[in-house]
């Protein structure tokens, strides 16, 4: 959403890469930019197929879109990807593909997600210590399996999402839609894991502070969450999450933030693949196909 130089730089450098590989599909999803994303896109790069939403729908149900997209065009492995991050790996794809092909039973993989500015590891996904308290893996090892991948960059079967559900349309735009999909599919059975030979750079500053917008978003997704999959040990998560927030974004919007989280009308199953496949065509405003 209205990022087209950072979303120019991100189609640049994937074509360097994989440009002439006629095996990947490249599918831009502009969440209602202002800035002239879809229009420049559809103009410049002719070869890259783009799709506009009617609304800023953000990581959650602007992903679903492209998701089903990619599925109904035949896809068997879908790499969700952030339009900040670098890959600089002409390698990466057949990586990620060999990985599943010698672990069959893994329905979802990610890559090593490092920081651009000092190349230490970002994340790795996250592994649920306690029921509904998930930790941030940094440390490279044996241990591969997780229990959500980084939103960032993942790479899943396409079955994965028919059979365990596309994100959750009830999160906000920005929330936790990551670790939602993967504690849900976890628990039905999913198998996750990262790949230690596959790397990836994030140009998110790490020293940065989320903005007051995303962290309203962030907030509100917290609140339905909550709703969702309470239990003890996440609402004393929640409170030192509400400390924090408090003190860096002020207590009236915090509070706000969750209200927002706690009032939203539910849909508890509007994350299966085939409802939200029949309601596709109610957030798409235009669409470029060139590949697909």
């Amino acid at each position: 959403n209205n990022k087209l130089d950072l979303t120019i730089r991100f189609i640049e450098n994937f074509r360097k890469y994989y440009g002439s590989n006629r095996n990947i599909i490249l599918l831009i999803i502009d969440n209602y930019s202002s800035d002239n994303t879809f229009e420049f896109i559809k103009s410049n790069y002719k070869n890259v197929n783009i799709v506009k939403l009617n609304d800023n729908y953000g990581t959650t149900t602007g992903r679903n879109v492209g998701i089903v997209f990619l599925i109904e065009a035949g896809c068997d492995f879908i790499y969700l990807s952030d339009n900040d991050i670098i890959i600089e790996d002409n390698n990466i794809f057949e990586k990620l593909l060999n990985f599943h092909n010698i672990n069959t039973q893994i329905d979802g993989s990610c890559p090593v997600v490092r920081w651009y500015d000092d190349g230490t590891v970002q994340t790795l996904g996250t592994r649920e210590v306690r029921k509904n308290w998930f930790k941030n893996v940094t440390k490279i090892n044996d241990s591969i399996f997780i229990n959500s991948l980084p939103g960032c960059a993942q790479f899943v079967k396409s079955s994965a999402f028919i059979k365990y559900g596309v994100f959750d349309n009830d999160l906000s735009p920005i929330s936790i839609e990551d670790l939602e999909w993967g504690m849900r599919a976890t628990r039905r059975g999913a198998k996750l894991a990262y790949v230690r030979d596959a790397e990836v750079y994030h140009l998110q500053r790490r020293d940065s502070k989320n903005s007051k917008e995303k962290m309203g978003y962030v907030l509100q997704g917290r609140g339905v969450f909550i709703r969702k999959y309470f239990s003890i040990q996440s609402f004393i998560r929640e409170i030192r999450n509400f400390f924090f927030c408090t003190f860096n974004y002020g207590l009236f919007f915090t509070i706000n933030s969750y209200k927002k989280g706690f009032k939203k009308k539910l849909e508890n199953d509007n994350f299966e693949y085939n409802i939200f496949k029949k309601n596709l065509s109610k957030y798409v405003v235009d669409k470029h196909f060139a590949t697909i």
